[in-house]
């Protein structure tokens, strides 16, 4: 099983903007983006760490599901919502 991706570069004042422009422009239904960096990582981790992914899951269009990972296992999921501000 896999997915098809693309790379994408795009012009912004930080990486957290530059995530949130390319959901609302791409119309990203489904993101998974790292929850924290692998040294802050710990066992029982149930909350997102890393201010860029705080950022995104605050501010990106609430259409999108974003799955944040650490180390490999799902941290935190942001549910998907039908209204959209496409």
């Amino acid at each position: 099983m896999g997915v098809q991706a693309e790379k994408e570069h795009a012009k912004s004042d930080s990486v957290e903007k530059g995530i949130v422009k390319l959901i609302r422009s791409h119309k990203i239904r489904n993101l998974v983006m790292g929850a924290a960096a692998e040294s802050r990582y710990f066992r029982e981790m149930t909350e997102i760490k890393s201010r860029k992914a705080k950022f995104v899951h605050k501010e990106a269009d609430i259409s999108c599901q974003i799955r944040f990972i650490c180390n490999g296992l799902l941290i935190h999921t942001r549910s998907s919502s039908r209204l959209s501000y496409f």
